[in-house]
C-alpha cells in the first residue's frame, strides 16, 4: 500500500433547465470513481454518466455543453471573440474525457487537466474501480 494522497477535482453541480437525467439524478457523473495513480498522488477520477454524457440533463434543455464528454466544434469559443483564452489543452473546462476500463466495462472518465492541479482537494469517499 502506498502513502500517496488521494485527490480529486470537485466541480460544482451541473445547471440545466430541463428535467434531470434519471441515471445520474442530474449529477452528470456516476457514484463510481476510478483510481489513477501518478508519482505524486492517487487521483480519484469521476466516471461520466453514459446517458447524459456529463451534463446532468435528461433532454439537454439549457445544459452546459462544455460538460459533455464529446465536444462539437460549436462548443469551443471563436478565436475572434473577446473572451479570455482558457487553458490551451482543455479549453478552460479543467478536464479531458478519457477512456478507462475495468475487467468487463469501458468507462468515460473526467480526467483533471494539469491546469487544475491547484484545485485538487482530498477525495471524498466513493466506490472505486481500478
Amino acid at each position: 500500500m502506498n502513502n500517496l494522497p488521494r485527490l480529486a477535482l470537485e466541480l460544482p453541480a451541473p445547471t440545466f433547465t430541463g428535467p434531470p437525467c434519471p441515471s445520474c439524478k442530474g449529477k452528470g457523473v456516476t457514484d463510481l470513481r476510478y483510481e489513477w495513480t501518478t508519482e505524486r498522488a492517487v487521483l480519484m477520477v469521476d466516471v461520466l454518466c453514459d446517458d447524459c454524457t456529463g451534463c446532468g440533463s435528461a433532454d439537454h434543455q439549457g445544459c452546459d455543453t462544455a460538460r459533455h464528454a464529446e465536444q462539437d466544434q460549436d462548443d469551443y469559443p471563436d478565436d475572434d471573440t473577446n473572451e479570455e483564452p482558457g487553458c490551451p489543452s482543455c479549453d478552460g473546462r479543467g478536464w479531458h474525457p478519457l477512456q478507462g476500463f475495468t475487467e468487463d466495462t469501458m468507462l468515460t472518465l473526467r480526467m483533471p487537466c494539469g491546469c487544475t492541479e491547484e484545485q485538487l482537494v482530498p477525495a471524498r469517499e466513493a466506490r472505486t474501480s481500478r
